[in-house]
């Protein structure tokens, strides 16, 4: 009896030892995790650490990361500053828009003037004579002491008759003398030419001509015809051997001022 007591307290023992081995081993392993979870973290830690010594340290990732960050804030600038430009241009005018509506209307005011000039001339040298007079304005004008002129036109055709006096028979004598030479021819085509040059372009005609004649009692001396365009050239020309002349004229006065101040002193 004393032995099976014995046995089963011995029993109970045993298992109570094991209970508390086992307790143990399980405390044990759960210690040993946490410490390697307490390693870890600290690792990790000591790492975060370590990398961010580093680049405090390194020159060169100081550098590379300020550079990174202004390349970030320039991009970031420009596109806001596209997005802000995008903006102002949808909310004012075309620029080229307000150009071309500026220049349209100052384009159509010169057209409207030169428009309004150019119609409201008479159409022909026949209406501008019509227009400016008539035969009482351009019938029997006095070109000197002794010669008339009538001038008319048919369409852009321009007719100058010039009539010298000739009842007086000295008079008549030398205006044969004149007007049968050169000097005579030349100033019918003058006359011609200005009446031309200064009428034609107060109409609308694009060409226009003149034919010129001279009489003296009733022998008709001299007749002229020309063209605008060779009545403009003859006068540029008349005019260019002018100034010619004038300037040979001074150089000339000039040359004799020299010599007679050479001879003087």
């Amino acid at each position: 009896m004393e032995n099976e007591k014995k046995n089963v307290i011995e029993e109970a023992e045993a298992a109570e030892t094991i209970e508390k081995t086992e307790d143990i081993e399980e405390v044990a392993e759960k210690t040993e995790e946490i410490e390697k979870a307490a390693e870890t973290a600290e690792d990790v830690a000591e790492n975060a650490i370590a990398e961010q010594t580093e680049s405090a340290d390194d020159p060169a990732v100081k550098v590379s990361s300020k550079r990174i960050k202004k390349a970030e804030r320039r991009e970031a600038k420009a596109a806001r500053k596209a997005a802000n430009k995008i903006e102002e241009k949808k909310s004012r005018p075309n620029n080229a828009l307000i150009a071309l509506l500026i220049f349209g209307v100052v384009i159509a005011m010169f057209a409207f003037v030169i428009g309004y000039n150019y119609f409201s001339k008479p159409a022909t040298i026949e209406k501008y004579i019509e227009k400016n007079g008539g035969e009482e304005a351009y019938g029997n004008m006095q070109m000197d002491a002794y010669t008339t002129a009538n001038i008319t036109a048919d369409g852009n055709s321009m007719k100058i008759v010039m009539t010298v006096d000739g009842s007086d028979e000295n008079i008549a004598k030398q205006a044969k003398e004149y007007y049968e030479g050169e000097d005579g021819e030349e100033q019918v085509k003058q006359i011609a030419a200005y009446f031309l040059t200064n009428i034609k372009p107060q109409t609308r005609a694009f060409s226009a001509d003149v034919k010129a004649t001279l009489s003296v009692g009733k022998d008709e001396l001299q007749s002229v015809e020309m063209s605008y365009k060779d009545a403009k050239k003859y006068l540029e020309d008349l005019e260019k051997e002018a100034e010619k002349e004038a300037s040979d004229d001074a150089a000339d006065t000039a040359e004799d001022t020299g010599e007679e101040a050479a001879e003087n002193e």
